[in-house]
């Protein structure tokens, strides 16, 4: 996976977050300055994934709404929004953009579905992939979500490891289960949290994780994370890519760069760290390539 080609986003903390995910068409979180910078690809959106009602998640979802029925992609594809189940400042933005296209000046062109979630929680992106939920902790007086995108794959039954294929094309024929089903992780997305030693994280083919501070002496506010305990969690759980965005605007991108390439570095990571400033992606760090041992 190369992360240019499947996401586009930008992130900010405090001010805007969302990623769009090109494959399966899913918008994670839909901060302010979204549809502007999407454009006619609102249109392609799928799945909107909300992690929890904060304003700089939450405020570009009526534009989103008010783009999609004004411009000229598909007006009548199904819309689903994932959100954390009771959430009340998802509901009052539910409310009020159900209220604004109430009428026939302003109708809505596509059906949408509001499916609320908890951790543990599964939802369907299509035949083969779901996304599921998991418990973040970033603000204790809601739920803050963050969520899993798994792919179902089959794999051959340990037992029948070594058998021809002609033998095992026999067994299959004769009605016997011959795969295992095997849950890939595609993606995992953490919206705002402190750092968690999650499973969820282990050997990911790319974790996407909040790092607003990059110096320990500014974590003057509970609910984030600082870069390097971040770096120290994925360099237990090995996923294989990592990027981290909602950095604070107190540092510029040089410097959120420069401390997570350090970081890595003194870390030893053996996978690329990827870094979301703003609108801006680029790869902060790239593990030495190891060479081949000569007899």
């Amino acid at each position: 996976m190369h992360v240019p080609d499947v996401l586009i986003g930008h992130s900010k903390a405090m001010y805007s977050s969302w990623m769009l995910y090109h494959p399966d068409n899913i918008l994670f979180d839909c901060g302010e300055g979204c549809a502007l910078a999407l454009n006619q690809r609102v249109c392609g959106v799928d799945t909107v994934v909300l992690s929890h009602g904060h304003l700089d998640h939450i405020m570009g979802l009526s534009v989103f709404f008010f783009a999609r029925t004004a411009t000229r992609g598909d007006k009548l594809r199904p819309l689903q929004i994932v959100h954390p189940a009771g959430d009340p400042d998802i509901q009052r933005l539910r409310e009020f953009i159900e209220r604004s296209f109430d009428s026939n000046h302003h109708p809505l062109t596509f059906p949408v579905t509001w499916t609320g979630t908890k951790p543990g929680d599964t939802v369907k992106i299509n035949d083969n992939r779901c996304l599921r939920a998991f418990a973040t902790q970033h603000d204790p007086e809601r739920t803050t979500l963050g969520y899993e995108l798994l792919e179902n794959r089959k794999k051959l039954l340990s037992s029948l490891v070594g058998l021809s294929g002609q033998e095992i094309a026999t067994r299959h024929q004769a009605g016997e289960t011959i795969y295992e089903s095997v849950p890939r992780k595609v993606l995992i997305y953490t919206g705002d949290t402190v750092p968690q030693d999650l499973d969820v994280f282990e050997d990911a083919e790319l974790v996407i994780h909040e790092a607003t501070f990059i110096k320990q002496e500014d974590m003057k506010h509970v609910g984030h994370s600082y870069v390097g305990d971040v770096l120290e969690i994925m360099a237990e759980r090995k996923p294989r890519q990592l990027l981290l965005m909602h950095f604070s605007t107190r540092y510029s991108p040089a410097m959120s760069g420069l401390v997570t390439r350090q970081k890595a570095e003194e870390l030893a990571l053996q996978f690329p760290v990827w870094i979301q400033y703003g609108g801006f992606l680029w790869k902060a760090f790239e593990p030495a390539k190891q060479e081949a041992v000569k007899e």
